[in-house]
């Protein structure tokens, strides 16, 4: 069987963010200050890394690595540089020299509060005082804040750099490394065809951010959302594997839908993908 480095790098990003979302959780039933989360976090990630290098390592002889940007650029020199233009070009452009949309949003005070208080939600983000009431449950248990603020804690970078430069960068790559799994999957070996996907995938995005609810403009404009990621990188990669039929790639996809859009704020699109998907496959096989 062969291995995807495409898949393993976006598994061991899921794996992260679930072992990030357990140790939020485990500090915030327990009450313990927010420093503790982000070095339990950070530990969480550098478990993640190593432990992927020594399975690679140990494991190399049982799978082949596929793809590789030298083999692209040797055989299609032109495609493969005008498709990494777009990419540095995306990233410069809409990270680097246009502010992101963040009306209604309060990712950015949230990570702040924790950093200035070193507690997870002990004060209002939008006001600095303390609760009245508490922060609604159904909220406080995502973890993407903690996890954004742990990243600045421990990187030293400041909030708006982590929060509305780099993340939305991540989920950009995240992006084509889960569409470049879709374009092995219809053109094979083909790597002519899948650069043209992907090259055609880079101007939808870029050009298709005319309205704020497209997944182009999301991902721009608000690309540190939970809302954003699932567009980008998780429903891609849940469609990836239901036409692959690995469903354990399916299931871990639907466990990080849970750690990263608001409760009760669209959850559960994953698995009403994987139903329909499903459920037409058995109609469709019945004809």
């Amino acid at each position: 069987m062969q291995n995807s480095l495409s898949d393993k790098l976006i598994q061991r990003s899921f794996l992260a963010v679930l072992i990030a979302q357990a140790f939020y959780l485990g500090t915030l039933v327990l009450k313990m200050p927010f420093s503790a989360c982000a070095y339990f976090q950070f530990a969480g990630l550098v478990l993640v890394i190593s432990g992927g290098i020594l399975w690679d390592i140990f494991h190399r002889n049982k799978g082949k690595t596929v793809g590789g940007a030298g083999l692209y650029f040797r055989q299609y020199p032109c495609r493969t540089f005008l498709f990494l233009a777009l990419v540095v070009l995306q990233i410069v452009w809409n990270y680097g020299a246009h502010m992101p949309y963040i009306k209604g949003d309060i990712t950015g005070e949230i990570m702040q509060s924790f950093l200035t208080t070193d507690q997870i939600y002990s004060v209002n983000p939008m006001t600095g005082e303390g609760f009245l009431t508490g922060m609604p449950s159904r909220l406080k248990i995502l973890g993407l804040p903690a996890l954004y603020a742990s990243v600045s804690k421990v990187t030293g970078l400041s909030v708006p750099f982590v929060c509305y430069r780099l993340i939305p960068a991540v989920v950009l790559l995240l992006g084509y490394l889960s569409y470049e799994r879709l374009a092995d999957f219809f053109f094979g070996e083909d790597k002519k065809a899948k650069l043209t996907f992907l090259i055609f995938v880079a101007l939808v995005w870029q050009f298709g951010s005319y309205g704020l609810y497209n997944d182009s403009a999301r991902l721009f404009l608000q690309g540190w959302r939970g809302e954003s990621i699932r567009a980008v990188v998780l429903l891609p990669y849940a469609l990836n594997c239901l036409l692959r039929k690995k469903y354990a790639g399916l299931v871990l996809t639907a466990f990080v839908e849970l750690c990263v859009v608001w409760t009760l704020y669209g959850l559960g699109f994953t698995i009403l993908m994987a139903a329909v998907f499903l459920i037409a496959g058995k109609v469709v096989a019945k004809k």
